[in-house]
């Protein structure tokens, strides 16, 4: 058969001699002849062969049957041997001379010279006599590498047969390329270019090379010299141009850089393409480890199909098949930790090219040498996953979680393997596990703990970010989550809700002024895709908030004015309500972030700054009188505040000088005082010191007077009028109907009548009623007057007092 060929076991003939084998083993062809011992044993004669170590055929164990000189018969003493070539010589073969060797021709064993041997006398193969000499002629030196270097190098010794000269002149009669066994029955004669043919000479000998040939082609030379009397001998060496890309003795095109590994079920390979002649590539698989098989592929199982490859260079291409040439562990049932031997070929279908083992020169090869490397199943499996917020959140993404797994043979046993990933933008993380653990099986569920950490920088702190697994039903931020993987699972998947809240912080103030207001409910709202009813920011002032579809978080603002609402990641803000004492709320200005809504509330940003102003004011109406029948009492400097609020913050001096008059202040509890009064009367406004010492500002601390003005009193009237602008059966405070047809204009001006008119009025009196102070003089009598009686007092100098 064509080698490489498989034997099988047989019986041991005792009849056999010697054997001569010929093979190729990493890029090095040599012959070996075996010879059989007393005890029956097969031992190397001659040169040494390839060592055992290095996967020689040092004691091969064939023996060779002669009984039947027509047909020999081939026994292999082992069976796990595969021989590549072969020659055999009879015991009683008629050659003696040195470098002769036998022909079978017709039944008969011819002596001749060896292949690339001469008869020194006739210049040809031919032995005429036992006297004859055979000397070597042509040397087959190289056949050349790379797409660019496709030759034929030989060179001839400069011997009585070819008289070889300086000024020789040698030309290159015939080449004729053999033909491909299987593919074309006839020889080819090649016509060639004189840049295709070189030559040189040196004393020794003569270098021919012939240039731009076929790879994996056999081609046979005849040379002739100028003058044409001389012809060079029978060409019984045919030389083989080289498949192979690279310099040096590997001929075949054997794949290089040939590396394995395992990805997601898949064993994959990558290798260099080193072959001129290839159409595809073809990988076999052993599990055999012996030392001294040379051709693992005829051992090896084929599992997948062959891969055909057209490369854009002829040589050096960087080849990866991917799915296209991959062992699927699913389907091989390769046991977790052994290890296996992959080969990969070059190949060409049909014809390779010519065999260079120098069985025959009529033999193909249909593929190239071997390139081998070993790979320990690995245990895999995959997990993944994905963190979002809740369902009623959204479940929208979160990212840049830390998600750390564990890998355990089982809950309370030690740790086989560990590692981290990081979720996506998307949320999304994939572990992916492999591990050569000896603890690891085929069949065995094996437990992966994992746990889950954020954290997010807030202008408050630290926020930790909280987890929940099982569907959300288990709070799993310190406890983690336990999966259970077997060897190949590749499509488990696990769901993790970030259950965390994001501070989202604010201030409500006193518009126009830095005064927080305390006690103010303020609520974000996410209406669930309906938007916000009556603009992003809602009070009891401007419409009724209840729905119960929608989603609220609330909060309380303290003694600052300041509040901290936690609403849950995920949480569409679509507005804001704020109540308190139906006073009407608007966005601060630049002085908020409270401005793109609808707003996505996010692990990743910082919500602060979300501040508010109570727009409601009042109008106080501040009486200054003196005594019950409300004298004037002069011009007074009226000091007023917001109580709880430093007075930096928000304060007003105003000139009062009517007993009566009244001031639009922010509806929240106002204190005031008068801090002076001076009598109009005089030229210089003299200062009513007396009056202010005792009552207005008694010793250090003035008389101050409190009005809380928070609470709105809306009217009946007024709340029809607001029902009417909404529902536009326009109707002013006056009692006049606008119609359905009321003009935009006319609808804000009846809202901002409507507003006015809820708002709160209030009244505050200071009445000095007077300090009765009395002083008497006792007259001596000038005039005569009765004892007894009194009289009227004539001088009333005193009352300027």
């Amino acid at each position: 058969g064509q080698p490489p060929f498989k034997g099988e076991q047989m019986e041991f003939s005792p009849d056999s001699k010697r054997l001569v084998a010929a093979y190729d083993e990493n890029g090095r062809t040599a012959a070996c002849v075996y010879e059989q011992n007393a005890d029956s044993e097969f031992t190397l004669v001659g040169k040494e062969c390839f060592k055992a170590s290095k996967g020689g055929l040092a004691k091969f164990g064939v023996a060779v049957n002669s009984a039947d000189d027509d047909y020999p018969t081939f026994y292999l003493k082992e069976s796990t041997i595969s021989v590549r070539a072969y020659q055999i010589v009879p015991t009683d073969c008629p050659c003696e001379l040195e470098n002769s060797a036998c022909r079978y021709s017709a039944f008969t064993w011819k002596c001749i010279c060896a292949g690339g041997f001469v008869n020194v006398d006739t210049g040809v193969q031919k032995i005429d006599d036992a006297l004859d000499l055979c000397i070597q002629s042509i040397f087959l030196e190289n056949t050349g590498g790379g797409e660019d270097d496709i030759s034929i190098s030989m060179k001839l010794e400069n011997t009585g047969a070819f008289n070889i000269s300086e000024s020789s002149v040698w030309d290159i009669a015939e080449l004729i390329r053999l033909k491909k066994p299987g593919v074309d029955d006839n020889s080819v004669e090649v016509s060639l270019k004189k840049d295709q043919i070189s030559f040189s000479i040196d004393d020794d000998y003569m270098f021919i090379v012939v240039n731009n040939l076929n790879p994996g082609m056999a081609y046979n030379l005849t040379l002739v010299d100028a003058d044409g009397d001389f012809r060079s001998p029978d060409p019984s060496i045919s030389a083989t141009t080289k498949c192979s890309c690279s310099p040096g003795n590997e001929v075949t095109g054997r794949p290089s850089d040939f590396s394995i590994y395992q990805q997601l079920g898949f064993i994959q390979f990558q290798f260099t393409d080193n072959s001129l002649c290839e159409s595809g590539f073809s990988v076999t698989r052993s599990d055999t480890t012996e030392e001294f098989v040379m051709d693992v592929s005829a051992y090896g199982t084929s599992f997948a199909s062959d891969y055909y490859f057209t490369a854009s260079s002829a040589c050096g291409a960087q080849i990866s098949p991917g799915n296209n040439l991959q062992d699927d562990l699913a389907k091989s049932d390769l046991i977790v930790g052994h290890s296996y031997m992959y080969c990969v070929r070059a190949f060409a279908d049909n014809y390779y090219m010519m065999d260079t083992s120098g069985s025959s020169s009529n033999t193909k090869a249909t593929s190239s040498g071997e390139a081998c490397a070993r790979h320990q199943v690995l245990w895999e499996a995959a997990l993944k996953g994905r963190v979002t917020t809740t369902k009623e959140a959204g479940t929208l993404p979160i990212g840049h979680v830390r998600v750390t797994w564990r890998m355990y043979k089982e809950k309370g046993t030690p740790e086989l393997a560990s590692g981290e990933v990081i979720t996506d933008e998307g949320g999304r993380f994939q572990i992916v596990i492999t591990s050569a653990h000896e603890s690891l099986t085929n069949t065995h569920e094996h437990l992966l703990h994992l746990s889950f950490y954020k954290e997010t920088q807030t202008t408050n702190g630290t926020v930790t970010h909280q987890f929940l697994c099982n569907d959300g039903q288990d709070n799993c931020s310190d406890s983690g989550a336990d999966i259970y993987l077997k060897h190949l699972s590749f499509d488990e998947q696990v769901q993790i809700y970030d259950n965390t809240s994001i501070p989202f912080r604010g201030m409500v103030n006193v518009a126009g002024s830095r005064c927080g207001v305390r006690g103010v409910e303020v609520c974000i709202v996410d209406s669930h895709g309906k938007g916000a009813p009556y603009g992003t920011v809602v009070s009891a002032a401007n419409g009724n908030t209840e729905d119960v579809e929608s989603t609220k978080f609330c909060a309380t603002t303290d003694n600052n004015g300041e509040y901290v609402i936690t609403p849950i990641i995920g949480t569409t803000v679509d507005y804001a309500t704020l109540m308190y004492y139906n006073h009407s709320f608007s966005v601060r200005g630049r002085e908020s972030n409270f401005w793109e809504i609808p707003m996505v509330i996010s692990s990743n940003r910082i919500y602060d700054r979300m501040n508010f102003e109570d727009t409601t004011t009042g109008e106080l109406i501040v009486d200054i009188f003196g005594g019950g029948c409300k004298i004037p009492m002069g011009k007074a400097e009226v000091v007023m505040s917001i109580k709880g609020c430093d007075n930096s913050l928000w304060e007003r001096r105003l000139f009062q000088y009517a007993p009566r008059q009244a001031y639009s202040v922010p509806a929240q509890e106002i204190e005031l005082y008068v801090n002076n009064l001076f009598d109009t009367r005089t030229p210089d406004e003299r200062p009513l010191e007396f009056i202010m010492d005792n009552f207005f500002y008694p010793g250090d601390t003035p008389l101050i007077l409190t009005k809380d003005m928070r609470e709105v009193i809306v009217e009946d009237s007024q709340l029809e009028a607001a029902e009417e602008v909404e529902q536009g059966t326009l109707t002013d405070l006056e009692g006049e109907g606008k119609g359905a047809e009321a003009s935009e204009e006319e609808q804000k001006e009846t809202i901002a009548l409507t507003n006015k008119a809820a708002s709160t009025t209030h009244n505050v009196l200071f009445q000095y009623n007077g300090i009765l102070k009395m002083s008497t003089t006792i007259l001596a009598p000038e005039t005569s007057m009765d004892v007894g009686k009194c009289g009227p007092i004539i001088d009333e100098s005193w009352l300027d007092a």
